[in-house]
């Protein structure tokens, strides 16, 4: 079982005909509302890999709430993917508001909502067994993933942490993830543990790699992803060829479609080449979950 941990959100995205400056308005001519949220994301993502999926996230007490399960539905009846741990909260439900510029770049602000109520309490503890996945981001209470992380870890499961956005990570929690999936800049994040600043992030994320005994992935938009082993192998991938549309999901797709492959007992190099697939055939379709692609066209490019 792959367990996700995670923020749930309406996304309402808008096209812009570029980013504004700071104190401008820009006109949008539209904008349309999509399920989101990083761990709702990656749940779809690892479900339509064919991976089992339990999503463990909160919504509130608002009309965004019975909206981001709805759209979920057809994932639930269709894939093996558990809403049963969806926990709803006297809050707001979680909402982003984000700027997709012609380039399919997007500028993203994100209100917590019941996000920022999520405990691990809720978790379902007793479900995990030996080797299950967790999938951790950091769009919920920070102590909250490191309490489950360090109960899971002590489990015998396997942690896949998604440092987006990047904040501060204990080195106790380094040591206890299998897999750390971070950007060109939240890589950055790891030289406070280092004696010596690194300014090349990709020997950042070998030293990581070896020094956490853990799988470090540079994920580097258009241009691929980079991928540290701890036995300090380390595979750098090209992009999928594609005509991006929008980037927004693209970053959580390949996450998820990840975590399923090392769930199937896949090698982390082909994880990592097939999550690049996934996450190329998002970007070539506008909105979050909508955008994910399912196993079917990723294996058919796998083999092609």
């Amino acid at each position: 079982m792959i367990f996700v941990f995670g923020s749930c959100n309406a996304d309402m995205v808008m096209n812009v005909s570029r980013h504004p400056n700071p104190g401008e308005t820009l006109l949008s001519e539209n904008y349309t509302l999509y399920a989101g949220g990083k761990g709702a994301n990656q749940a779809v993502a690892a479900a339509r890999a064919n991976a089992p999926v339990t999503l463990v996230g909160a919504i509130g007490s608002d009309h965004f709430g019975p909206f981001i399960l709805n759209s979920m539905n057809n994932d639930h009846k269709r894939y093996h993917l558990n809403l049963e741990h969806m926990i709803r909260l006297d809050a707001p439900t979680g909402c982003a508001v984000i700027a997709v510029d012609p380039t399919g770049e997007n500028t993203i602000i994100v209100s917590g909502g019941a996000n920022l109520r999520l405990s691990a309490r809720h978790f379902p503890l007793t479900l995990v067994q030996e080797n299950d996945f967790l999938i951790l981001q950091m769009e919920v209470p920070l102590s909250e993933n490191w309490a489950l992380a360090e109960q899971i870890s002590a489990k015998g499961g396997r942690i896949l942490l998604n440092a987006g956005p990047a904040l501060p990570i204990p080195a106790h929690i380094l040591k206890l993830l299998d897999v750390l999936v971070v950007n060109w800049h939240e890589v950055k994040v790891l030289n406070e543990h280092a004696e010596t600043p690194f300014s090349d992030n990709q020997q950042l994320a070998l030293w990581a790699a070896q020094h956490f005994n853990m799988h470090v992935i540079i994920t580097l938009g258009g241009e691929g992803a980079f991928m540290a082993e701890p036995s300090g192998q380390i595979h750098q991938m090209p992009a999928h060829p594609i005509h991006v549309v929008d980037t927004v999901a693209a970053g959580d797709t390949f996450v998820g479609y990840f975590a399923a492959a090392l769930h199937r007992g896949e090698s982390a190099k082909y994880a990592l080449k097939s999550s690049l697939i996934a996450s190329g055939l998002a970007c070539t379709r506008p909105g979050a979950q909508a955008s994910i692609p399912h196993w079917q066209e990723v294996e058919a490019l796998l083999i092609a």
